[in-house]
């Protein structure tokens, strides 16, 4: 044998160059999504940012989180099928720069190309040294430089250990300057990684350009160039039908696993030598349909693709659901409530009603007899000064020091538990530019709720209350 040709002799040469492409596209496709990533970091520091100064909403807050979920879901599933599509040529692309340099000119064992990558510590450095000496093995002359090699490694480094970093502040309080100093990191993260990213498309298209064009390639006798079998070529099908239907979301990780299977298979070249035919190439095709690496590597993208937006698709749709449908907030609406309910706008001291969550969630709730089922009522009400709307956390900071005062004057201990709170029903920014400034307190039952008012006899139910 050649010494230019070395391994075992049931190795043969793989091509990689569809895997590479695959690969290069995702590690794009990864990119954006970074990008996007922190633009919705940014996006949520400034809404928060504005709610604390009393200029957003908790409905604003809600909205940032959504967005930054619906980023950050496709981001996820995209940098997964990235890195596998990566490993995958990792490994073919190590097979065959063992059988151009020998496994002589590698520092570590074929098993280290994927195990380096998730081994504690050792993937501080095995991964690189991977990757540099299939750069040298591929070389037409081994003798390269390996500067390359090394700004990649040491930017996707920083990049890691930035990551590390944020998601461990992820797990922290969260508080304006927190979130700020995580807008700032993930900038200097992407910005890093949109380097890093570019380097390695580089090196992947280096690599990838020595092996195909490596004169000395062994060869499968009787294959049909660019061909594969027939198994594959059906699931390559599959894989586009599973991706187009994964409106379906139980079809969303088959379709995922299926396009990783085929852009494995279409790399391998055909299990067997193909039959020797009289007509072209293409007569060995299922239908004529996916016969040729090309498309079968094309049609596992698109499923690929597919899969990962209806996947997009769902998550907003999970996320809108577990939201719910935000409830409007126009003055019209505030001021002219349906019969039977009252809003923020019409609410009066000593109503009996059912409690609709946090007070800038609702806009009418369901009055009720104070004799009938109810688990809250008023107690009584404050004018909050004139100006800007203060913003719910200085409405929420004014529970205890204006509600607990009038709590003491106007409720019937007897009538309630320990364990009821108290709640305050304050304007939205919409309600206050119309005028309403006043809140209302009330007591909300955390257990079986009431029968009858809460109020003392003589309770004072003016507005505001004194």
């Amino acid at each position: 044998m050649d010494a230019a040709v070395q391994g075992t002799p049931t190795e043969r040469y793989r091509p990689v160059t569809g895997v590479a492409t695959a690969a290069k596209a995702l590690i794009a496709l990864v990119l954006v999504c970074d990008v996007l990533d922190t633009a919705s970091t940014w996006h949520t520091h400034f809404v928060v940012r504005d709610y604390l100064a009393g200029n957003a909403t908790t409905a604003d807050l809600e909205a940032a989180d959504l967005v930054a979920t619906l980023v950050a879901i496709p981001a996820l599933l995209v940098s997964i099928a990235a890195g596998v599509v990566f490993l995958i040529w990792l490994w073919w692309a190590r097979i065959n720069a063992e059988l151009l340099g020998g496994r002589s000119a590698h520092r570590r064992s074929r098993g280290w190309a994927i195990g380096g990558w998730f081994g504690p510590v050792v993937n501080l450095w095995f991964p690189y040294q991977v990757v540099s000496d299939i750069w040298r093995a591929s070389a037409p002359r081994r003798q390269v430089p390996g500067g390359l090699i090394i700004a990649w490694w040491v930017l996707f480094v920083a990049v890691t250990i930035i990551g590390q970093i944020l998601l461990r502040s992820s797990l922290e309080e969260i508080t304006e300057q927190g979130l700020q100093e995580a807008a700032n990191l993930a900038t200097l993260s992407t910005m890093l990684n949109l380097a890093s990213g570019v380097l390695i498309v580089v090196i992947i298209t280096q690599i990838t350009t020595w092996q195909t064009a490596a004169p000395q390639q062994p060869t499968e006798t009787h294959s049909t160039p660019g061909a594969i079998d027939h198994s594959t070529a059906r699931m390559a099908l599959i894989t586009l039908l599973l991706g187009v239907f994964s409106l379906v979301p139980l079809l969303i990780v088959p379709g995922i696993i299926t396009a990783v299977l085929v852009l494995l298979r279409a790399n391998r070249g055909p299990a067997t030598p193909e039959p020797e035919t009289t007509g072209p190439p293409e007569a060995t095709a299922v239908g004529g349909m996916a016969g040729s690496r090309t498309t079968a590597v094309v049609m596992a993208l698109s499923g690929l693709l597919f899969s990962v937006t209806w996947s997009g698709i769902w998550a907003y749709a999970v996320v809108d659901a577990t939201h719910g449908p935000e409830p409007s907030t126009t003055l019209a609406d505030c001021e002219n409530p349906p019969a039977g309910s009252a809003t923020m706008c019409t609410m009066k001291p000593g109503d009996c009603f059912t409690w609709p969550g946090e007070a800038d969630r609702f806009l009418t709730v369901a009055l009720a007899s104070c004799t009938q089922p109810h688990d809250a009522q008023t107690i009584g009400a404050y004018t909050a000064d004139d100006g800007p709307w203060p913003g719910w956390d200085a409405f929420q900071n004014q529970i205890d020091a204006w509600c607990g005062p009038i709590a003491q004057r106007n409720v019937d201990a007897s009538a309630v538990s320990p364990d009821d709170s108290l709640g305050l029903i304050a304007p939205d920014q919409t309600a206050w530019d119309g005028g309403h400034h006043t809140a209302f307190c009330a007591v909300v039952s955390e257990a079986s709720g009431y029968r009858q008012s809460i109020l003392v006899p003589d309770a004072d139910l003016s507005v505001p209350t004194r």
